[in-house]
């Protein structure tokens, strides 16, 4: 997962993804998928200390990773293997529970000899996703799809953005 927003990106590295769901057919283009996502990014000790005007030769960071759990629906377009083609493009769009974590971190500086410890969080919001993909097909009931998915969640404060793509199988 790649880290979108300024305040994600300005504190932490690219990210793993791991997620699945199950869908239902509409009818051969359109799928309404339920979808559980998990994303976790490492906290980057020198953008920590670069934000604080830290020198990273007398300072240091540890801890903190950050978690982002998703709930949502989606509305996927496409995707869906015609007999001709054995690649299928699809759309995908949706929302639903957006949850953001942060384990605590603390910073270091033993030039001052002081420590600034950021204490553990969450926040539970309302989230929405925007993407797309492709499938290729492997038989009649397995694919290997490729999935790029843009993802908001919206807390008081700011907007959480990040990037994830995936690469995973699919069973009809």
């Amino acid at each position: 997962s790649l880290a979108v927003s300024e305040g994600l990106s300005d504190f932490a590295k690219t990210g793993l993804n791991a997620g699945g769901g199950a869908g239902y057919m509409l009818n051969k283009r359109m799928i309404l998928q339920g979808y559980l996502d998990y994303n976790r990014f490492a906290m980057d000790e020198k953008k920590i200390l670069a934000l604080s005007d830290l020198d990273p030769t007398s300072a240091s960071a540890s801890g903190g990773t950050i978690g982002v759990t998703t709930a949502y629906i989606n509305l996927v377009v496409g995707g869906i293997r015609q007999e001709e083609s054995r690649v299928a493009p699809y759309f995908i769009a949706g929302a639903g529970f957006f949850r953001f974590s942060r384990a605590e971190f603390e910073v270091t500086d033993t030039l001052i000899s002081s420590t600034d410890r950021v204490l553990a969080d969450a926040e539970n919001t309302f989230g929405i996703a925007a993407g797309g993909g492709v499938s290729i097909s492997l038989n009649d009931r397995w694919s290997i799809f490729l999935e790029g998915k843009y993802q908001a969640g919206f807390t008081p404060q700011s907007s959480t953005q990040y990037f994830p793509v995936k690469v995973g199988l699919s069973f009809r």
